[in-house]
């Protein structure tokens, strides 16, 4: 798995269109999404896989796998215990994924997705270190700063949806204190005020 075949293997065969709809039952059940995350926890993969990484392929096949309704429901246990969402932000670290792959952060569909894993109680309760050491809300802020995204996501942010979640983070007192530096210089606030303002 570290020397990137695997995940090669996989990728290039999701990128096959004919592939996708015959492999429609693997998707959703989870197994091809398995593997994915199986081969992503492996610290050496991401550093050995970085071109993947940073061209947006490993991106697109996770929200790919993600927008399957089929696939949330079937792979509940994965997203309760926040190994997916860990995964999603993981790779939302990588700077030169958010560069190479503009197109999808502007369109609003990795935001979408974020919100749509944030949705399910277990999921926050689950992932409780991830929500307190700021990690989760450092990616969501990073992403809503393209200017793109905010116009494109339009319907989710005024919905509040985006806003309740934003919200129900900032409630955990750990989350205050450890993103303490980017409460301070006003760029939450002005997220927020500037959501709450339509």
């Amino acid at each position: 798995m570290t020397d990137d075949v695997l995940l090669s293997v996989v990728i290039t065969v999701l990128m096959s269109r004919d592939v996708q709809d015959p492999v429609g039952d693997v998707l959703t059940d989870g197994a091809l999404l398995s593997v994915v995350i199986m081969v992503l926890m492996s610290g050496d993969v991401p550093d050995n896989i970085g071109d993947v990484l940073t061209d947006g392929v490993l991106l697109s096949v996770v929200i790919m796998v993600l927008m399957s309704i089929d696939v949330l429901d079937n792979i509940g246990d994965l997203l309760t215990n926040g190994v997916l969402l860990s995964v999603v932000i993981m790779v939302l670290m990588y700077v030169d994924v958010l560069d190479t792959v503009g197109d999808v952060l502007t369109d609003g569909v990795l935001l979408s997705e974020v919100i749509v894993v944030l949705m399910y109680g277990d999921v926050l309760d689950h992932v409780g270190e991830v929500f307190t050491d700021g990690v989760l809300l450092l990616a969501v802020i990073m992403v809503l700063m393209y200017g793109d995204v905010l116009d494109t996501v339009g319907d989710v942010m005024t919905d509040n949806v985006l806003l309740s979640v934003v919200i129900m983070v900032l409630m955990s007192g750990n989350v205050l204190d450890t993103v303490g530096d980017v409460l301070t210089d006003g760029e939450l606030l002005s997220i927020v005020i500037m959501v709450l303002m339509t």
